[in-house]
């Protein structure tokens, strides 16, 4: 049986980033309204059902401040998202804190396998990057195109609702994420800021600065990578950071801590993430085995790979599994910065992937 087509819609919003934030509100404005209710009684229920909207709302506006501070530019586009929704302000933070929201209790979902290729493992000597991103079953998501009046373009995906920080812009930087489990939490940037605005920067340099000196507010590992080949890895906490280098121009992370100093409050392994060392192992093994042969095609070919399925690199729903740690690869994203290209799919072993062009 072949895989079902994709009909995914290319959302583009333009101007400043308020009316970027209306266009994406009205644009999206069911998905954006039932992702609140999604988040609070399928994502935060089954693991802190005593922590009510009211509260995750709450904790969300406390990152009012810090966003301001360091990209009112999104803050804008937030409270532009709101507007166009016809939402309270509250619920589009609390969507875009989501992934912070352990600092009310500690939470921990999903799993993503990324990856990186230049040079000399590729096929043509052109880069490319991507993910899957793993997160609960029935989330809804959209693929975007952004251009603000001023700052690089953006072709990325993101969940309904949510800014978006995976993808490439059209100065050729590649931007993934991978969520990390470190014992600490604070008040400091949602990560899908500091995501968001490490794809508006013009230059791998000048995204690795804007990572590097936030005040984030969880760990999360970035994956850059760019069209003249420079590639890094870059482990945030709220502490310090680690860096990885690539080894043979390939870069492979999933959801453990691969800096030496950062492994011992790894926490991965007590969590949802045993699976993780596995994924990453088997990405690299892949990548690996087909070195100077790498391009896009085979990239899509290694995130559809189910080894270990449910959860492998592409993961899948298990109906026996906890309602917690029940989901799978909801979209994956390949891209070529130096072409201006993204291919993006629903869970790849089951949709075709579809082209997009800068």
């Amino acid at each position: 049986m072949g895989r079902k087509p994709n009909d995914m819609t290319l959302y583009e919003f333009k101007g400043t980033w308020r009316q970027i934030g209306q266009q994406y509100g009205e644009a999206c404005r069911d998905g954006i309204r039932a992702m609140t209710y999604f988040w609070k009684d399928r994502v935060f229920a089954p693991v802190i059902p005593h922590v009510s909207l009211g509260k995750l709302i709450e904790t969300a506006v406390r990152f009012v401040a810090q966003i301001k501070s360091y990209a009112p530019e999104f803050m804008e586009e937030l409270e532009g998202i709101a507007e166009g929704a016809g939402l309270p302000l509250g619920e589009v933070l609390m969507q875009n804190g989501a992934f912070e929201l352990n600092v009310a209790a500690p939470v921990y979902f999903g799993g993503c396998t990324s990856f990186a290729a230049t040079g000399k493992a590729t096929k043509d000597g052109k880069t490319v990057a991507g993910q899957n991103f793993d997160w609960c079953d029935g989330s809804e998501f959209a693929a975007m195109k952004i251009v603000p009046n001023d700052g690089p373009a953006i072709l990325g995906v993101a969940i309904v609702g949510q800014l978006v920080m995976f993808g490439l812009n059209d100065r050729g930087v590649s931007h993934f994420a991978n969520e990390l489990v470190y014992p600490k939490s604070v008040i400091g940037v949602p990560s899908l800021v500091v995501g968001q605005k490490a794809l508006s920067q013009p230059s791998i340099p000048k995204a690795l600065r804007c990572i590097a000196q936030t005040p984030c507010a969880i760990a999360l590992n970035h994956l850059i990578a760019g069209k003249e080949g420079d590639m890094i890895d870059i482990e945030v906490t709220p502490d310090k950071n680690g860096y990885i280098l690539p080894d043979r121009e390939i870069l492979t992370h999933a959801n453990h801590f691969q800096t030496p100093f950062l492994q011992p409050h790894d926490m991965a392994d007590q969590i949802f993430f045993v699976d993780t060392y596995l994924r990453d192992y088997r990405m690299k093994q892949l990548m690996e085995d087909h070195y100077g042969e790498l391009d896009s095609e085979l990239a899509m070919e290694f995130l559809r790979d189910k080894r270990g399925c449910p959860t492998g690199i592409c993961g899948m729903y298990d109906p026996e599994l906890p309602l917690a740690e029940r989901g799978g690869t909801i979209f994956s994203i390949c891209t070529v910065p130096e072409e201006g290209k993204a291919w993006i799919a629903p869970n790849p072993a089951e949709y075709e992937y579809r082209e997009f062009m800068l």
